[in-house]
């Protein structure tokens, strides 16, 4: 009889987190799978189908209220948090497994108010009040998107550790063709806020004015930053040179998808982090970035450890400083030789594939 695996997620965008979706999907051959989480309507995780998945809805309406209450007593969105925590915490009261893997702070914490030891999955390395709360010694295993990111938490532990990039798995993996054009097809594919640096992008445009230069904007954009765009650049939205697309594409389509774009864009505005969420920016393995090697799409992106397989594979080009004119400039010089930029890319993408990570991490839940 296979091992039981509880997973604690305790946060809402399950659909748009694929380290984590890559995980369940590579485990539940060998192990009987449950996923404990949240879904407050927005991130469609109607989208995920399977028996491993348990949803706990939260009310929008009801999200929205505990996050505004929270500010006004000074708590900001950490009212809203402990909500999702306890809803987790309680769904959970009560479960057997075999082995529990408890995702970031919030998720470890409920794992040892329940249990007496857990695996942790790294996606956002916190060192928040959850985080210092927690007891280290009980936790059996650690996985996280690099080792930067895992000694930033544990670099005075010998905890084992396990090194899960943020990138896809290559099953049955055809690597695109390259096909030339004289259109520049940019992408910019993740959450369109200021913090992922979609504004620096638009901004492009006033310096590529050119009809061969088209931008996509796709996954996850608010209603305020839908209307906001809307409201600065909507004469390059009639004209068809930007698109908005929100649509979910699920993970096995995302290679398919992205292979007809020419150029993708992976910048961070650090202005809008702070001291606590800082280095999970600066060290981001952006899932976005290894998404585009698959797909032979150059990356130009923001200058940062988390984005310098970049460089070392020579699969696009990196930038100090993210102004217009040098995204502009690197646009071109990609276009200028872009068949070598698409098959560094693509070697990225074979360094990269998150099945060749998996095994070990197998083989150790099977055997703790």
């Amino acid at each position: 009889m296979p091992k039981t695996i509880l997973i604690l997620f305790p946060n809402e965008w399950l659909a748009y987190t694929p380290t984590l979706l890559n995980l369940i999907e590579k485990l539940k051959a060998d192990f009987k799978i449950r996923v404990i989480t949240l879904d407050d309507g927005k991130y469609q995780n109607h989208n995920l189908q399977g028996d491993e998945f348990e949803f706990i809805p939260l009310s929008e309406h009801l999200a929205t209220f505990l996050t505004d209450f929270g500010r006004v007593i000074g708590q900001g969105s950490r009212l809203y948090q402990f909500f999702k925590m306890w809803q987790v915490y309680w769904r959970s009261r009560g479960r057997q497994a075999d082995e529990v893997i408890a995702v970031d702070s919030a998720g470890l914490v409920i794992a040892q108010k329940l249990f007496p030891s857990s695996h942790f999955l790294s996606l956002e390395p916190y060192r928040d009040r959850f985080f210092l709360s927690c007891d280290l010694t009980r936790i059996k295993s650690v996985l996280a998107h690099s080792p930067e990111r895992y000694d930033y938490l544990f670099a005075e532990t010998n905890i084992p550790a396990f090194i899960l990039p943020n990138a896809p798995a290559l099953d049955n993996y055809q690597p695109p063709d390259y096909h030339p054009s004289d259109t520049i097809n940019a992408i910019f594919f993740g959450n369109a806020n200021f913090r992922n640096g979609v504004y620096e992008c638009l901004e492009v445009f006033n310096v590529l004015d050119t009809e061969k230069f088209t931008l996509t904007i796709k996954g996850i954009v608010s209603e305020e930053h839908q209307e906001r765009i809307a409201q600065q650049y909507q004469p390059l939205i009639d004209a068809g040179r930007l698109i908005i697309e929100r649509r979910y594409i699920p993970q096995e389509e995302v290679i398919n998808y992205l292979a007809q774009f020419s150029i993708g864009f992976c910048f961070y505005n650090f202005d809008h982090t702070n001291a606590m969420t800082q280095f999970n920016f600066i060290s981001v393995p952006a899932g976005k970035m290894y998404n585009y090697y698959a797909a032979g799409v150059p990356v130009i992106g923001s200058d940062i450890l988390g984005l310098k397989s970049v460089r070392d594979f020579q699969a696009g080009l990196l930038l100090n400083e993210v102004t217009p004119a040098a995204i502009a400039a690197a646009i071109q010089t990609i276009h200028a030789d872009h068949p070598t930029y698409h098959e560094n890319a693509i070697k990225a993408a074979y360094h990269f594939d998150f099945n060749k990570a998996i095994d070990p991490v197998k083989t150790y839940l099977m055997n703790s």
